[in-house]
């Protein structure tokens, strides 16, 4: 996760998914020229929020609650505004909760039509011609 974990606050109900990185230093610097300090910062995750998959998340980032945080996504900016989904290098908001659960209800009606279809009794399965 980190070399630093005492610079990460983490709410409460988050999900941290795999591969998560927590970045809470920098001393890429400090290796090219000795007259440079190496950087900390804190990192604070608020409630409820979900971090996909091989996300990094830099130092000096906050991130409201209600946050989902798309896969491989690089969190370098603080995002105040709670009930958003950011994702990209860098991350930017690219959409809402609201957005998210009309998409999701959507599909749902598209399943739900398709698995009564299959209930049909004139439902008919095409076998595919053998090579």
């Amino acid at each position: 996760m980190t070399s630093e974990p005492y610079l990460v606050r983490i709410g409460e109900n988050v999900t941290i998914s795999g591969n998560v990185t927590f970045v809470t230093h920098d001393n890429s610097i400090s290796k090219i020229s000795p007259q440079y300090v190496n950087l900390f910062g804190y990192i604070s995750i608020g409630d409820n929020c979900f971090l996909g998959q091989n996300s990094t998340i830099m130092y000096g980032c906050t991130l409201a609650n209600n946050i989902i945080v798309a896969s491989g996504s690089v969190v370098c900016n603080s995002f105040g505004e709670e009930n958003i989904i950011i994702g990209g290098n860098p991350a930017r908001k690219i959409g809402t909760w609201d957005e998210l659960k009309c998409k999701g209800n959507q599909s749902m009606k598209r399943k739900e039509a398709l698995s009564a279809a299959k209930c049909k009794e004139d439902w008919k399965f095409i076998k595919r011609k053998e090579k």
